[in-house]
């Protein structure tokens, strides 16, 4: 196995494109090295992409955010602006693992490894991120809905590779765990979307919902009902 950290998108690009055997990008590693460890994959190469200029930054950007693909958990819920900006976000993101998986976490890890119970990619959809890829024929953007396939496998193309996702001005979004207990519970199953309701004297107001399943809950058949549709 090869260990490569290049220092520019296009060298990253290049070392992906020419890997014959199976290459993988490492931003924060939480699901690659689980999965290296178990013996789940064996990669031949190895893209560490975290010395990539702008890769660990969070910019203003046309009234939105751009995050680069290697901000970990904890970097984002520290950023004052962005957690104001985005609160739902971030509490979807502080969702995943423990205060020691937060320091490596990414989510545009989280988007990659395909998850159906995937903690952050339903409040990213219900914000209308998007993501900006790398590859050999330039770079290109794409809605975060285009990534995920199938559970574990995501549309990324040879030498392609996630440089940030842009989250453009949006309304307000909170994240709120259906759980039968108070106990630790892993998700199962996450769902998200946008809606508006209207209020007597009020205009209508948009929203944005993030609703998380934990395994409990999707045991008991707990749910949001939603115009009459149990979701």
């Amino acid at each position: 196995m090869r260990f490569a950290d290049p220092t520019s998108a296009e060298e990253a690009v290049k070392l992906l494109s020419e890997e014959s055997g199976l290459a993988k990008v490492l931003a924060g590693g939480t699901d690659l090295l689980v999965q290296m460890k178990s013996g789940i994959i064996e990669p031949d190469l190895i893209v560490d992409i975290k010395k990539i200029p702008g890769i660990r930054e969070i910019i203003p950007e046309n009234g939105g955010y751009r995050i680069g693909a290697a901000v970990s958990g904890s970097e984002l819920s520290e950023h004052r602006e962005i957690t104001k900006f985005i609160p739902g976000v971030v509490e979807a993101c502080e969702l995943i693992g423990s205060t020691q998986i937060q320091g490596r976490c990414t989510m545009v890890g989280n988007l990659c490894n395909s998850s159906p119970a995937a903690d952050t990619t339903p409040a990213l959809f219900a914000v209308e991120a998007q993501v900006n890829i790398a590859g050999p024929s330039g770079n290109r953007t794409c809605s975060i809905e285009d990534i995920p396939i199938k559970p574990g496998l995501n549309s990324l193309k040879k030498g392609e590779f996630i440089t940030s996702i842009f989250i453009p001005s949006r309304p307000k979004l909170s994240v709120t765990p259906i759980a039968s207990s108070n106990f630790l519970d892993n998700s199962a199953i996450l769902s998200g979307g946008q809606f508006g309701i209207s209020m007597p004297k009020y205009s209508d107001i948009p929203l944005n919902t993030c609703l998380l399943y934990t395994s409990d809950a999707a045991d008991e058949g707990l749910g949001v009902d939603l115009g009459g549709r149990r979701i």
